[in-house]
């Protein structure tokens, strides 16, 4: 008698905590929602997160707070998302450098990003260009490939630092090319910037938001985009495929949860964020920023996560890369 009532006692627990759930969610979102930026404020990563955080505070009601929380590759914003609740109420902005580079930096990753998050939707790609001075006799990517060839680790490419995605970039170039460049990691771009200005540097790996202006003063000459097609800011840029060498690199934005987040919500989030994507207004702006807006299903974003975690698994653990 004791075991049928404890027994009907745990049914009724599991039924009323099936129920709460299944009312919390179909009522999301009833509260604030965090929208964690693993980015300083100001950038294109920013701007974009906080004009998604507007569209759906306007639609559902509630305010979407972003909070910027810059720092170790994307460790510190994607390890508070994982450990937070999974209700989503949290959210972050994730790309494919603080997915599916930065953990495998580590020997002891700090999270998985497929195993502890729900990928949601990719929402943009901001692929990379190949570019020289402007006043560089190297005129076309065959021109440059020629010059590798001929004098093998002569030519310098600058990227970012050992490890970021501008670098994993620059080394599957250089295997996808068969050439010898010397690879010189930078901080930052700024300093990228002005030794290829200043001569002391050849060329430059970089992404198309920070080199368009550079371009569009003809400060710098752009030989290659590593797109699967050319991008409309960029019509006369050929992509590194139509030049003859086997290589892309699309960089990307998304938005995940914590992985036990509710089907139903994941789906509401989904949603809305692709009916801000298809809107014509918010494409402009995207693509005026330099950004290729993406619309995907979460399967697609799930199967991309992992798609590039063996990719950059492959590049990482080939180069010998590790953080300390």
């Amino acid at each position: 008698m004791i075991r049928r009532f404890v027994g009907l006692v745990g049914w009724l627990l599991a039924a009323m905590l099936v129920c709460r759930v299944g009312v919390a969610s179909a009522a999301y979102p009833d509260k604030p929602i965090t929208l964690l930026v693993p980015f300083t404020s100001g950038g294109t990563s920013d701007i974009m997160a906080r004009m998604l955080a507007e569209h759906l505070g306007k639609v559902w009601g509630q305010s979407v707070i972003v909070q910027n929380k810059p720092g170790a590759g994307g460790v510190i914003a994607m390890t508070q998302a994982m450990r937070s609740e999974p209700d989503g109420y949290t959210l972050v902005l994730t790309s494919s450098g603080n997915t599916s580079i930065t953990p495998y930096l580590y020997k002891k990753p700090p999270f998985d990003s497929d195993r502890d998050f729900v990928n949601i939707i990719v929402i943009g790609e901001v692929p990379f260009v190949l570019v020289v001075d402007q006043k560089s006799s190297i005129k076309t990517l065959a021109d440059y490939l020629a010059a590798a060839k001929a004098r093998p680790r002569s030519l310098a490419l600058g990227s970012s630092g050992i490890g970021s995605h501008q670098y994993m970039a620059a080394q599957q170039f250089v295997a996808a090319a068969d050439i010898e460049l010397n690879l010189i990691p930078y901080k930052g771009t700024p300093q990228q910037q002005t030794d290829l200005l200043g001569g002391s540097l050849d060329s430059m790996m970089d992404n198309v938001i920070t080199e368009i202006p550079m371009i569009r003063m003809n400060k710098v000459r752009p030989l290659a985009i590593s797109s699967a097609k050319r991008i409309r800011q960029l019509p006369d840029v050929p992509t590194f495929e139509e030049s003859g060498v086997s290589f892309q690199s699309l960089p990307w934005y998304g938005v995940a949860a914590p992985k036990a987040t509710p089907a139903d919500v994941v789906r509401k989030i989904q949603g809305e964020i692709a009916a801000f994507l298809n809107d014509p207004g918010t494409r402009a702006k995207l693509e005026d920023m330099g950004l290729v807006p993406v619309v995907s299903s979460t399967e697609e974003a799930t199967q991309r996560v992992r798609s590039d975690n063996r990719e950059f698994k492959n590049v990482i653990d080939r180069l010998g890369l590790e953080l300390q």
